[in-house]
């Protein structure tokens, strides 16, 4: 059975590594301009931190004497891929760090390193795939609701192929960093409560970086899920022009329907899709994608779907990405109730308009933060223990001097 403090160990060990790695990273500079496999491998270590993040905080939640639970068995090959991780990116930090770390970034020795740094990339998507299993079979019972399937093992499989991106585990990262009673003043908005009621479809909330609204985003769908449960569908993306080059419209999508699906069967439709593709080794259209995700939510026919939408201006304009989501968003809006959020230069063109929210962080809301921040600090905790006036002065002066933005993005 496998030893929990050497799973632990692993973690630890291994967040060590992707947080070196981030630092150069941000020493390095361009990462879009940098050669394909820097970009890969930065990308692999920047989707592997809040996987290994939130293994953390659910490991010690198993009970590994029952040998019935599906996670257990998962741990034991958790445990297994993840020190072939930790192996191969010690191996590769040894490699750089040989010849100057940083300076290693800068010059163009990665053609040299091509090999291994493949080989690095292809053990960490390993590990990510059996980690993205165990952690939807703990945070979504969606080992429970495949169980009750004809072939359970076949609907996995289907999922993990149709939607590559998981947003599950971003939603609960993003949620989890909020500070208590923050994002109250949007859930008593009448604009926000107009969107929920359905007497609007759309809802555009939009702010300056660092207002919080990818945090307001992930407080909405708590919201949602506690106020309706599971008959009703909610779905949520946050984009990130860091993953410009997954985050395809076909895979956005794509993750919609996986969020969807987690309450119904998987259709005959999608499991003849994965059947017909598989065998050839090519991927769904954009066109067949938008089809399965319409299905799904006919399915909830009678019930309420929400989908919501973060930070729509990191989608690139270039490529006509941005366009492309909104243009099929704005399709489906009979049928769904859609909130996004972006920063304010986006403009749209609505018939029928949609209410607009501005947001901005709340004088309560950065109170919230205030005191948090105090909390979680333990020598300034201490140094304004009984000392009420410098306090209230501290928190006055953060508050007029935020101006409707927090002092750390974070939030």
């Amino acid at each position: 059975m496998t030893d929990p403090i050497t799973l632990i160990g692993l973690v630890a060990s291994v967040l060590q590594l992707v947080d070196t790695a981030t630092t150069v990273y941000d020493y390095a500079g361009d990462v879009k301009n940098a050669p394909r496999e820097q970009r890969e491998l930065s990308s692999e270590y920047a989707s592997l931190k809040p996987l290994l993040e939130e293994l953390q905080k659910r490991e010690r939640q198993v009970d590994q004497s029952n040998p019935n639970d599906p996670r257990v068995t998962g741990m034991r090959r958790l445990e297994e891929s993840l020190a072939d991780c930790e192996k191969k990116m010690k191996k590769l930090a040894v490699t750089f760090e040989s010849s100057g770390l940083k300076k290693a970034w800068k010059r163009l020795t990665w053609t040299r390193h091509k090999a291994e740094i493949k080989d690095t990339i292809v053990t960490i998507g390993r590990f990510k795939a059996i980690l993205n299993d165990w952690l939807q079979i703990d945070l979504w019972n969606i080992s429970r609701k495949l169980e009750q399937d004809h072939d359970s093992q076949e609907c996995r499989k289907i999922i993990q192929w149709l939607s590559p991106l998981n947003f599950f585990v971003r939603q609960d990262d993003i949620f989890s960093k909020r500070q208590e009673g923050t994002g109250d003043w949007l859930l008593q908005c009448d604009d926000f409560n107009s969107w929920v009621s359905g007497a609007s479809k759309t809802l555009w909330c939009h702010g300056m970086p660092g207002a919080g609204k990818t945090v307001l985003a992930s407080i909405v769908v708590d919201h949602l899920r506690k106020q309706f449960g599971n008959e009703t569908g909610i779905a949520a993306i946050y984009c990130n022009y860091k993953d410009f080059e997954v985050q395809t419209p076909v895979n956005l999508f794509a993750s919609l329907w996986m969020q969807l699906v987690e309450s119904h069967p998987i259709s005959d439709e999608v499991k003849m899709l994965h059947k017909k593709h598989i065998n050839r080794g090519t991927r769904p259209s954009l066109r067949k994608i938008l089809q399965v995700l319409r299905s799904e939510i006919d399915d909830y026919s009678g019930s309420k779907v929400f989908i919501i939408v973060d930070a729509l201006d990191e989608c690139p304009e270039d490529n006509k990405i941005r366009g492309t989501i909104l243009t099929e968003l704005w399709a489906l809006q009979s049928t769904i109730h859609l909130m996004v959020t972006s920063r304010p230069h986006v403009t749209i063109e609505l018939d029928p308009p949609c209410l607009i929210v501005d947001i901005r962080a709340s004088d309560k809301d950065v109170l919230h933060y205030v005191d948090g921040w105090i909390s979680c600090d333990q020598q300034l905790a201490r140094h304004l223990k009984g000392r009420v006036a410098l306090q209230e002065d501290l928190q006055r002066t953060v508050v007029c001097n935020a101006q409707g933005i927090y002092v750390d993005q974070s939030v």
